[in-house]
């Protein structure tokens, strides 16, 4: 399942609309985003203008055509709604929730489910859907020009498009869970290398406005949470008060995608990035790290749990370093702190070789959580060892969790939650 929020395009409308854009009609709002076209050089244009230029400015052409297809929110919610219900279903939902819910990366009574599917409805912009038999594109407009706004949310989608035609996007996020290492590494390049494609067709019409076009863009390498990117933006409500870890997940695509994705372009611009689609990272060490992706080929350690076949596994996979961290800044209230907090959650994820864990029914209506880490140094696995341990007393007090540090690896067991 994988569906674009607004937050690349909200930070396009924020910094090109004025403070009173707020307070705009939608019609007034078209107008504004036409006239900041025209200064821009983007005008209105058509639909197979838009594709050309999309294909021009990525070095890829379509394989076949793509209709652009517009529906208003309301029609988004009832999407979503079908989407979540062939894709998302309750059953793999709830033992999702469950897995995070052992990490304590949600609490009780936070309804994994319903929280995406109002932040989706909220926030999304436009989208690509990339299931077999459907291969669609949306704009979330209730008029059909292809103004400033539906240009650039379009020029990113139809990049997605073409990602498909080439690559085939199912077939590199693999897994499942989109709370999983390696499928968010993949996510986070398709959706960098269409944030640089959209950045690029911006900036094709500037001519004479670089400077400010280049300016935009200067958010996406600051080290922000979710939560200030959400609040920044101006998301919708729903995004702003979601637990951090949904919030992260959203948000990382676009900004730690941008920068490696920005990083791979440095390097070899789009030639180099259509390359890259084919072999996507495999962990979010080299989406955090972009020189152990495009140098050093730091590839992530095979983790195995011995514990999981002497049990029924309920849910299992990879956190990896990027998730590791949202863990360890939660904090025991599951906010996400400022600051120091942060960068130790950062220097403690710093390291990271691979890890594996497993959510085993125990009988009764509860489950045990084992979780296995390997780390580049012991050093780095002392380090982690250490914040790991004030985490999950502060997280869990009270509860007789195991936790282990041997040589380069960690293991953390929570025997017991509902």
């Amino acid at each position: 399942m994988r569906i674009s929020p607004l937050i690349v395009f909200g930070l396009l409308v924020s910094s090109l609309s004025s403070a009173a854009a707020a307070q705009m009609s939608e019609a007034e709002m078209s107008e504004a985003l036409d006239r900041i076209g025209d200064l821009l050089g983007l005008p209105p244009v058509s639909p197979d203008e838009l594709k050309q230029r999309v294909a021009d400015i990525g070095k890829i052409s379509f394989q076949k055509d793509v209709p652009v297809n517009f529906m208003s929110r309301d029609e988004l919610a009832r999407y979503i709604r079908d989407l979540f219900d062939e894709e998302y279903p309750l059953d793999y939902a709830e033992r999702e929730e469950r897995m995070l819910r052992g990490f304590g990366l949600l609490t009780e009574g936070q309804d994994l489910r319903a929280t995406r599917e109002k932040v989706l409805g909220e926030n999304v912009a436009g989208f690509y859907d990339e299931r077999p038999g459907v291969k669609k594109l949306f704009a979330i407009s209730s008029g059909q020009s292809l103004n400033l706004m539906n240009q650039l949310v379009l020029s990113h989608e139809l990049r997605h498009a073409i990602q498909d035609q080439h690559v085939v996007i199912r077939e590199k996020l693999q897994v499942q869970s989109d709370y999983d290492d390696r499928r968010l590494a993949a996510l986070c390049l398709l959706e960098g290398d269409a944030s640089i494609l959209m950045e690029q067709y911006l900036s094709s019409g500037a001519t004479s406005n670089q400077p400010e076009v280049a300016n935009l863009f200067k958010v996406f390498s600051q080290s922000l949470t979710g939560e200030e990117i959400a609040a920044m933006f101006a998301a919708g409500p729903s995004l702003r008060t979601a637990p951090p870890v949904v919030q992260e997940q959203l948000i990382a695509p676009y900004f730690d995608g941008r920068n490696l994705a920005a990083a791979i372009f440095a390097k070899g611009g789009f030639a180099l990035l259509n390359q890259k689609l084919e072999r996507p990272p495999r962990s979010m060490e080299q989406v955090l790290h972009p020189e152990k992706y495009l140098d050093l080929g730091d590839e992530p350690v095979e983790v195995s749990l011995p514990e999981v076949g002497r049990a029924k596994p309920s849910f299992e996979g990879t956190l990896g370093e990027f998730l590791i961290r949202v863990l360890l800044r939660a904090g025991p209230a599951g906010l996400a702190p400022k600051g120091e907090a942060a960068a130790d959650a950062a220097a403690a994820a710093a390291g990271w070789g691979g890890d594996r864990y497993a959510v085993l029914e125990s009988g009764g209506g509860s489950y045990r959580l084992v979780w296995r880490s390997v780390w580049d140094s012991e050093a780095d696995a002392r380090e982690f060892r250490n914040v790991l341990k004030a985490y999950t007393e502060a997280r869990f007090p009270g509860e007789n969790n195991a936790l282990t540090l041997s040589g380069q690896e960690v293991f953390f067991e929570r025997p017991r939650f509902r």
